[in-house]
């Protein structure tokens, strides 16, 4: 279950959250999102996370990434490898989540304060 709702994409995006015509692909973006999220939290936790203190956090970085996404199917460069696209919502999604897992889960997982 995602972290974030379509409206949170959406403002990244500067959609309308009244605009229902990306909803399915977004909604594929941000499952994508979740996805990865889950899978690299799963490395310091357990997934999915539930405290309700850390699921806004969560949603804000995974409506980010599920933004890069989208921008990365908006923006293909074809002569860029497909295993190389990016974008900088993604890899600002990437930094914020490494902040998270480090505030949250450092001292826990690798014993250092």
């Amino acid at each position: 279950m995602p972290y974030s709702t379509l409206d949170q994409v959406k403002k990244w995006l500067k959609i309308d959250p009244a605009d229902t015509s990306e909803d399915t692909v977004l909604k594929s973006f941000q499952e994508e999102a979740n996805r990865a999220i889950d899978n690299i939290l799963s490395k310091f936790t357990t997934v999915p996370i539930t405290d309700p203190d850390k699921t806004p956090i969560l949603g804000d970085i995974e409506a980010l990434w599920a933004a890069g996404l989208y921008r990365v199917r908006e923006e293909q460069r074809p002569d860029i490898p497909e295993q190389q696209w990016s974008h900088p919502f993604i890899e600002l999604a990437k930094k914020r989540l490494y902040e998270f897992i480090d505030a949250n889960y450092a001292e826990t997982y690798f014993g250092v304060t």
